[in-house]
């Protein structure tokens, strides 16, 4: 099913994969905020979901916040083609099972009166395992690093069922490192290429970047139609890239970098 229509209570900021004015003509969309918008897929099947902190958190970390054009800029990266900008601030707030999972700018959670809220209708109960998912956003590691993933398992629903799946194995090319066991070493040099995780018939890949190397020996202006998988730079699977920007392309045991321009 896919969406036709939304209401909000700032403006779109985002429209057809474009900037509007209203990033710009707007000082609460202008200025470096924390934010939160929703947004849709080219499609209307897929829902873009965004809280973005401004926080000092010395446990939670630190984060700058943006202006709503940077976080149109981010989300494009991921997909989204439609986004309306909402209230931030102490109201930029995400609930996961209960739980706001992110660092909010008061000292305790904002009774916040509207937001949009997902729940699952699929059936309870399915434990069986359908998809892998690396738990990290981006694994950047230092030369001879060592480093355990974690990964999450989920039903044929989306559905996360296992936070922490241990029964798997890792394969890598030479180039960034070895895997042993459950543990990859960082190789010497700097490189940048795809970690491996496997589950039975079930695979998931992520850009390991080692040393801060960026894995680019040279430039392949893709234009022809081909059965492969892509990545975008943060190792996120995505559908293939037509916006501008660097990407990685996997096809069997070859791995590229490509930038579409």
């Amino acid at each position: 099913m896919a969406s036709s229509q939304a209401i909000g209570g700032n403006a779109m900021v985002m429209r057809n994969g474009e900037l509007t004015e209203h990033n710009y003509n707007e000082d609460y969309n202008s200025m470096v905020y924390s934010r939160t918008a929703y947004g849709c897929s080219e499609d209307g099947k897929t829902l873009y979901m965004i809280v973005i902190d401004k926080s000092t958190d010395p446990v939670y970390g630190k984060s700058a916040g943006c202006p709503t054009s940077v976080m149109c800029e981010i989300a494009k990266h991921f997909g989204c083609w439609n986004m309306s900008n909402f209230d931030a601030g102490g109201s930029a707030e995400m609930m996961i099972d209960y739980e706001i999972v992110n660092k909010t700018t008061e000292a305790t959670p904002r009774p916040v009166a509207n937001g949009w809220m997902v729940f699952s209708i699929a059936p309870e109960g399915d434990t069986r395992l359908a998809s892998l998912e690396f738990d990290h956003p981006q694994i950047n590691l230092q030369a001879g690093e060592t480093f355990t993933p974690v990964i999450l398992g989920y039903n044929i629903y989306g559905e996360l069922i296992n936070k922490n799946i241990t029964d798997f194995t890792m394969s890598c090319p030479p180039e960034i490192g070895s895997c042993n066991g459950k543990v990859f070493t960082a190789g010497k040099i700097p490189a940048s290429a795809l970690l491996t995780v496997s589950v039975g018939n079930l695979s998931v890949s992520k850009t390991v970047s080692v040393a801060g190397g960026s894995g680019i020996n040279g430039v392949l202006v893709d234009k022809q139609p081909a059965h492969v998988e892509y990545y975008n730079i943060s190792g996120v699977k995505c559908r293939k890239p037509d916006t501008p920007g660097i990407y990685i392309r996997h096809e069997g045991n070859k791995t590229d970098k490509i930038i579409v321009n």
